[in-house]
């Protein structure tokens, strides 16, 4: 198969830039978010703490579930808010996944105050750890 030279520089240029984009950061003592979620679970793992409540927060990358893992590990109970709603259960269920793997979970089904047209069954979703510590 025969692809263009044009096309094929591309994954270059891409590498090309990243590179000096890690070297500009690392010549001028910077650092980007992704430094510092990767520095995060290390420091909030030593901290303690009663509660924690995680909303707002469905489909995390891998240095943010192990941000969310410190979290939790450290805090005696956790509360996390999960809307539930089938057309988006592709970006939720790998969450729900994560949680029931890591964690003992107990989950909750609660509707809103204000009761809103739903398919038959789905109400938000809630998950409770107790407690939030890492499964033996």
């Amino acid at each position: 198969m025969s692809v263009p030279e044009s096309v094929a520089a591309l994954p270059l240029e891409g590498i090309d830039l990243m590179s000096r984009y890690v070297a500009f950061m690392e010549e001028n003592g910077l650092v980007d978010g992704y430094d510092v979620l990767h520095a995060c679970p290390g420091r909030v793992s030593s901290q303690e703490r009663r509660y924690l409540l995680v909303d707002g927060y469905y489909d995390p990358d891998v240095a943010e579930k192990n941000v969310l893992k410190a979290l939790m590990e450290s805090t005696d109970s956790v509360l996390i808010s999960i809307p539930h709603d089938s057309n988006f259960s592709h970006i939720t269920n790998g969450y729900v996944h994560f949680l029931r793997e890591h964690f003992t979970v107990e989950e909750t089904w609660a509707e809103g105050p204000i009761p809103k047209p739903r398919a038959s069954g789905s109400a938000p979703l809630t998950y409770r750890s107790y407690p939030a510590r890492r499964k033996s």
